[in-house]
């Protein structure tokens, strides 16, 4: 986080002016240079791409079609294209009303062959940057479009429309395996100055010195790269010559290396608990990395005593600093670790009525926490589409870690995966399909308490309100019920043998997708549970 503005030196302003064509206030309406890193799409053998039709478009998506397809044409970016096969187009609607192009390349790149390429230590860069004074981060002004489709390939970024087919000169957004093109190039240009006093992490580039005088001419040596390879930098994003920097998720400056405060404001925002249900929620994410919390259960006895049963609610001091010592003791080493390339990432994700929520770990150790509500019209999202959200929200906070190798996507829903495979998108879906494809991820269904992180998480904010539960003898009643019921009998037969994701068995219990409890008819327990969830003196119903 940059706390200060101070006036631009005279002397970067001098390399700015001399290097102003390497940033055009618009992107040059011409090809790209032909290069060796051109971005390759290699299918796997065998592999044939199938023939999709072109989507309906309302009257005014027609003529946003016909408009952009005459300013790609205009500015070489496509041709038309006699591929037997194609991906189908459609839009969808940005903040600002206009409409944004996207490309179904599901198809693609299902068959496509993933690229691996070396990430490099996180350790190792703030080795460097951490002894510098002077920063520079650069934003290339749309780099896929920068980047030409390696000759040949071109016919297999076809895309059919209501005109014409059309096949892609240059690399676009959707294409898997595009960061590690645009990774490779970046690496290859700037060869001879990594290490010295430039970084490139995946997209971000940081030019770092010792002193002033130093920068200027570091600045200038990477404009002259870039100018040579005809690579064009959005001024409007760039930050100059600032004593810190925020870069992969810590701040650096004056030579010390901090925790970026985004990683753990999810844990440090949350507040008290009022009641219950709201203590239990926090005790639930806690719990998870006791074994990394010194004397845990001492420093908990405060707050776990307060769930005591007949124990009157009384949140008092002894309780307030017990609260506090435990959210440090998460959002501090050793809990929170720095993350490590070589091993596998894990993205938790989970999504309640209100807000989503997650956790980015590996070998159980937490990187960064996230926490977000949902706006009033995600609210409206089907389940599915809360869960898509949160994965989305989560992607993209922890994208600068997660590019450029395998990982694991683990959460509650398990039809979130229902879009990768359905037969017609709609623009929603196709926007995320367009940002799922720079990842190389494996989605995985975790139902019950292993995914508890991320659920207390998305359950923060929603826990501000009323909330009730069930007493602890009629969940006991629930278990066993369970023994008398046939169908629950046979449903938790199936969940044990792995034959069904709909339901399965956690504490004694039977759950079915959204989390909800399996209730049964044995002996009114459905009409007791209604009678108590509707007469606690929570939830404000007058008796």
């Amino acid at each position: 986080m940059i706390r200060s503005e101070k006036p631009m030196p005279k002397e970067i302003e001098g390399v700015l002016d001399e290097f102003k064509d390497v940033m055009p206030p618009e992107f040059p309406k011409r090809l790209p240079l032909m290069r060796e890193e051109d971005h390759k799409i290699e299918l796997e053998p065998g592999a044939k791409l199938p023939i999709k039709g072109s989507y309906r478009m309302a009257s005014p998506e027609l003529e946003e079609l016909r408009r952009q397809l005459k300013e790609l044409l205009d500015a070489r970016f496509i041709q038309p294209s006699k591929a037997p096969y194609g991906a189908s187009v459609l839009f969808q609607k940005k903040h600002d009303g206009s409409l944004r192009m996207c490309i179904d390349y599901r198809a693609l790149n299902k068959v496509k062959v993933k690229n691996k390429y070396p990430i490099p230590l996180i350790a190792d860069f703030f080795d460097q940057l951490g002894r510098a004074r002077y920063f520079t981060k650069l934003d290339l002004r749309s780099g896929h479009y920068q980047v030409r489709i390696t000759e040949g390939d071109e016919l297999k970024t076809t895309c059919v429309t209501r005109y014409d087919s059309y096949e892609f000169l240059v690399m676009l957004f959707g294409l898997t395996n595009a960061p590690a093109t645009f990774c490779t190039l970046m690496n290859k240009i700037f060869h001879p100055y990594l290490d010295k006093f430039v970084v490139v992490y995946l997209d971000d580039i940081v030019i770092y010195s010792n002193t002033l005088k130093e920068h200027v001419e570091h600045i200038r040596k990477v404009f002259k790269i870039l100018r040579q390879n005809e690579l064009y930098v959005k001024k409007e994003k760039c930050s100059f010559a600032k004593e810190e920097v925020s870069f992969l998720g810590h701040h650096i400056k004056d030579g010390k290396l901090m925790m970026d405060d985004s990683k753990v404001k999810a844990i440090q925002e949350w507040e008290p608990p009022t009641k219950v249900p709201q203590l239990k929620s926090f005790l639930g994410l806690v719990n998870y990395y006791r074994r990394f919390i010194k004397g845990y259960s001492a420093r908990a006895a405060p707050l776990t005593d307060l769930l005591k049963k007949n124990k009157a609610w009384e949140w008092d001091e002894k309780g307030q600093r017990a609260f506090e010592d435990l959210k440090k003791a998460v959002t501090q080493e050793p809990v929170l670790a720095l993350p490590d390339h070589t091993k596998v990432f894990e993205v938790h994700t989970d999504a309640s009525d209100l807000a989503i929520g997650g956790v980015l770990m590996q070998d159980r150790h937490p990187i960064a926490f996230e926490s977000c509500k949902l706006n009033d019209t995600e609210r409206r999202y089907t389940v599915q589409e809360k869960e898509m959200t949160a994965i989305i929200h989560c992607l993209s906070t922890w994208r600068h870690y997660l590019l450029g190798s395998h990982f694991i996507v683990k959460t509650y829903n398990v039809a979130t995966s229902y879009f990768q495979t359905q037969k017609k998108l709609s623009p929603k879906q196709a926007r995320w399909q367009d940002f799922l494809a720079e990842f190389d991820y494996t989605l995985e269904y975790k139902p019950g308490n292993a995914n508890h992180v991320a659920d207390a998480l998305s359950h923060k904010a929603e826990l501000a309100s009323m909330t009730s539960q069930p007493q602890v003898d009629m969940m006991d009643l629930l278990r066993e019920g369970l023994q008398h019921d046939p169908v629950a009998k046979s449903l938790i037969a199936l969940a044990y043998e792995g034959k069904t994701k709909r339901f399965w068995v956690e504490d004694g219990l039977l759950y079915t997708k959204g989390r909800r409890l399996y209730v049964l008819k044995w002996r009114n327990i459905r009409r007791n549970l209604i009678k108590e969830c509707h007469d606690t003196k929570w939830v404000g119903h007058p008796r």
